[in-house]
């Protein structure tokens, strides 16, 4: 699962206050597919993520705690 609280705190701390429509513009997707990765009803693709921390040059750490969340810890 998705860290989408995680995730909407990096891009705002990025100045990306209106994070839906950035999502859209650095993926090239719909706004409700947007929505829906940053709600946690659709997941992220790898090559998403990758286009995510390329985008915003997070470290292999923060990458981790966002997308390879683990509630079960």
């Amino acid at each position: 699962m998705t860290n989408t609280n995680l995730l909407k705190s990096k891009m705002v701390a990025a100045g990306d206050e209106h994070y839906t429509n950035k999502l859209t513009e650095i993926l090239n997707v719909s706004q409700p597919t947007a929505n829906n990765k940053l709600n946690d009803k659709i997941p992220f693709t790898q090559d998403e993520i990758i286009e995510l921390a390329v985008y915003y040059k997070w470290d292999n750490e923060t990458i981790g705690q966002i997308f390879m969340n683990d509630e079960r810890r």
